[in-house]
């Protein structure tokens, strides 16, 4: 994998803040706070920009493919958005004629905290990251299913007593049962 100049960026950040903000990105990005809900398989394997051009998807068919992956763009006047494009997801078959997922995040607190993320947070971890992921554990891996059920639990437990525990998977459930009834 090469890894372009822009890993190199970064500021000091402590390990413990950088998982901080991590926790409440990849908490927008599952329940939806800002944007639906994603796809849990997508936040698993998103990589980060560094690693431009890496498709990380061991089934991947597509010649040149850049996997999943997100994009920092400018939008003027100094300002910077993400842009989350995903060509392995659920509805990836080149029957559908459908392509990547293909998102740019609309400015908010979800798209500032992904850009500390990927320019300073990300980075804090060090030699301890061990994957080119752009969310991980805390011992730097990539999220396997297991992995991120555990990683959830841990980041319910420190939410309201008054918040029942409810799986990552629900908030897009809900979301999609929801969107597809009032399309009846």
């Amino acid at each position: 994998m090469q890894v372009v100049d822009k890993c190199g960026e970064g500021g000091h950040v402590s390990k413990s803040d950088a998982f901080q903000v991590q926790a409440a990105v990849v908490t927008s990005l599952v329940t939806g706070r800002e944007t639906p809900p994603c796809r849990l398989s997508i936040i698993k394997t998103l990589v980060h920009p560094c690693y431009e051009g890496v498709c990380l998807d061991q089934d991947c068919i597509y010649q040149g493919c850049s996997g999943n992956r997100v994009e920092i763009v400018d939008l003027g006047r100094g300002e910077e958005g993400i842009r989350i494009i995903a060509t392995h997801h659920k509805t990836e078959d080149s029957h559908q004629g459908q392509g990547p997922l293909d998102v740019t995040l609309p400015q908010g607190v979800l798209s500032s905290l992904m850009v500390f993320w990927i320019h300073w947070g990300w980075h804090s971890l060090g030699p301890k990251r061990m994957s080119p992921h752009l969310f991980t554990s805390t011992y730097g891996m990539a999220f396997t299913d297991s992995t991120f059920c555990q990683y959830w639990k841990r980041l319910m437990s420190s939410a309201p007593p008054s918040l029942p525990y409810f799986p990552p998977n629900l908030a897009r459930t809900s979301f999609v049962e929801e969107w597809t009834a009032g399309e009846e």
